[in-house]
């Protein structure tokens, strides 16, 4: 085992490198048909490559990430690394001609980092992925902000579907009302 699966487990949990878990990790449904999707088969997972895990926690993986490396009471990164993993990287010339990916701005290690705000729910610094496999998980420091929806319905485009975008409307439109429905309440 890896130094990253070990601090992965001890301070998230939930996280299994790839040939743990034994027979079936999951279901994909691609254009109305259901995969299985068996052990050894998955290229890549959430957290990093080669890691599997579960919604919930990846969300403790994201509140980490949100927490600067923290996890309750625990460290599995310093500041500065999530700092730099959460950082575009790429050169304008870079991103010249790829619109579609990394779309909204650049790239980190392994996450898209938006840089600009194009959508209602794209901020400077907002950082997470969205996966063909039908998942999108991002992260906003400036609303202190965890998002992610896993509907294993395979994506048939570089595109995201609508309803990714409708997810991230609905999601920073309902920021406003934390505080209660009505003013003061």
């Amino acid at each position: 085992m890896s130094v990253l699966e070990r601090r992965m487990r001890d301070v998230l949990g939930g996280f299994v490198a790839r040939g743990e878990v034994p027979g079936l990790v999951g279901l994909v449904h691609h254009r109305g048909e259901t995969h299985l999707v068996a052990e050894g088969t998955l290229e890549s997972g959430g957290g990093a490559p080669g890691l599997l895990t579960t919604p919930l926690d990846y969300a403790a993986f994201c509140r980490m990430l949100l927490a600067k490396g923290h996890h309750d009471g625990g460290r599995l990164l310093s500041r500065a690394s999530v700092e730099l993993m959460t950082t575009d990287h790429l050169s304008p010339t870079q991103k010249a001609g790829s619109e579609t990916f990394p779309g909204e701005g650049g790239w980190g290690f392994g996450m898209q980092v938006d840089t600009r705000m194009r959508h209602l729910y794209t901020r400077p610094g907002r950082f997470g992925w969205t996966g063909g496999l039908g998942t999108t998980a991002y992260t906003d420091p400036s609303e202190d902000l965890v998002g992610l929806l896993f509907t294993q319905v395979a994506m048939t485009s570089p595109v995201p579907p609508r309803f990714f975008e409708d997810f991230w409307t609905v999601t920073y439109t309902s920021l406003d009302q934390r505080q209660g429905p009505f003013p003061g309440g």
